[in-house]
């Protein structure tokens, strides 16, 4: 372990974004125990959650599930894509927050 200290997480998820050798060699100089590859690098990504946010679409479209504003169903599915592929939401409502999770099967 490295004299400039211990990373105080010892088990790396996708999230922490490690791409490189040099990265893994960073968080296991640091103590790291386990390092899951960066989302780029996963063979099978489908369902990971990519970010959340604050910002709401169904807010931004006048659904909102909380203050019960349904121009949108409930249970519908939503989705945003481009070109290069698209990506499933999903809201917390409680907590007034939305994740967006890689989904890029057929439409």
């Amino acid at each position: 372990v490295s004299k400039e200290g211990v990373y105080p997480v010892k088990n790396l998820d996708y999230s922490f974004n490690v791409a490189n050798k040099l990265a893994s060699s960073f968080y296991e100089k640091h103590g790291v125990k386990s390092i899951e590859p960066a989302f780029e690098l996963k063979k099978n990504p489908l369902n990971l959650k990519l970010m959340t946010t604050k910002y709401c679409i169904r807010y931004a479209l006048g659904s909102c599930l909380k203050f019960k504003n349904l121009k949108i169903p409930e249970d519908e599915v939503l989705f945003l894509e481009n070109k290069k592929g698209r990506v499933r939401l999903g809201f917390d409502c409680k907590n007034c927050e939305m994740s967006l999770f890689f989904d890029d099967t057929d439409k």
